[in-house]
């Protein structure tokens, strides 16, 4: 949402149609970039309250783009993959900081434990519950920018994370997805670790994107658990969807409709290169890839001179091959 609310800010400053810049988002993006740097010269580490605020100071107007933004919002593999898990009781607790009911729209018999209910709820949070648990943790920005968070609305939040306890004083905590950035939400974590002699016994797994950045105080969190001999540590993953589906790939049991969307839906990972080559692109733009290779071949072959040769050794062939230092590589279907 944050880069949404960039965008915003940007089409309104300069008279834009908002269209026209989602269109086309990769054209404007330098500028964007460039015009928050110089308009915003300095924002706080959680940009998303930040800036949601700058483009809708109504509180009116932000709990309508929620509203939207949620309706919208539509379960991936990854949530269908949810749902078998928790068919299967494999997964039964869900903790989000997350305004949609993802969970809800693919498994809607979940008992959902929120700020507004905790008084009667409370008792639902424990290790085996009747039916599956989403607990809905907003943080700081269900109503508005910290500042303009009042104490009440700060205990309600505190209600939900102290009937948290009792279930991380048995089981582990896998995060997906999110920042860190919320205040309350962490220091509350940080102060359970403190007073308990054995937080998380089941492990603490906070998973980043495999290009993302290390959250500083999740690392102190987890070089902390370590120190209590908990097993924790980082996780590096390219998705959501792609972690859900390699848990689903590891289990003895199938269901026919995530097979059939595996089937025809292949995940492709994506090309990487070296950090040395950091400077130099190849421009893939023009065309849109429709496939990969699903071979790569090294070859030496005593015959072939330059690209001449090569071209018309492969011409004709479905295959395509470069020079690779001193070897020959190629790709295939």
């Amino acid at each position: 949402m944050t880069e949404d609310f960039k965008r915003r800010l940007y089409a309104s400053e300069k008279s834009i149609k908002l269209t026209t810049i989602e269109q086309r988002y990769y054209d404007f993006k330098e500028d964007i970039d460039n015009w928050v740097k110089i308009k915003f010269k300095s924002t706080p580490d959680n940009e998303y309250a930040f800036f949601f605020e700058k483009t809708f100071p109504s509180k009116k107007d932000r709990t309508e783009y929620v509203r939207k933004s949620v309706g919208l919002a539509k379960p991936s593999i990854g949530y269908k993959i949810l749902r078998f898990l928790i068919e299967k009781k494999i997964v039964w607790h869900f903790i989000t900081t997350n305004f949609d009911n993802l969970v809800q729209k693919v498994y809607p018999n979940v008992i959902e434990i929120t700020e507004e209910n905790i008084k009667t709820h409370e008792q639902k949070i424990n290790i085996n519950p009747e039916y599956p648990i989403v607990i809905k943790l907003h943080g700081d920005f269900r109503y508005d920018w910290l500042r303009n968070i009042d104490t009440e609305t700060q205990t309600l939040c505190s209600s939900v994370l102290e009937s948290l306890k009792g279930l991380f004083k048995y089981l582990g905590l896998i995060v997906i997805g999110y920042s860190g950035r919320d205040e309350s939400v962490m220091s509350f974590v940080e102060k359970f670790i403190e007073e308990e002699d054995r937080p998380f016994p089941q492990g603490f797994y906070w998973c980043i994107k495999e290009d993302g950045n290390y959250n500083s105080r999740a690392k102190t969190l987890i070089e902390r658990l370590k120190e209590k001999g908990i097993e924790a540590n980082f996780i590096k993953i390219s998705s959501f969807d792609d972690l859900l589906i390699e848990i689903y790939k590891q289990l003895d049991e199938n269901d026919n409709k995530i097979d059939e969307w595996l089937s025809d839906n292949r995940v492709l990972q994506p090309f990487r290169v070296s950090n040395r080559y950091d400077n130099k692109f190849i421009v893939l733009n023009y065309l849109r890839i429709i496939d990969y290779p699903q071979t790569f071949l090294t070859f030496k072959y005593k015959n072939i001179q330059n690209w001449e040769d090569l071209t018309a050794l492969t011409e004709g062939k479905h295959i395509i091959a470069s020079f690779f230092r001193e070897k020959n590589r190629t790709s295939s279907k």
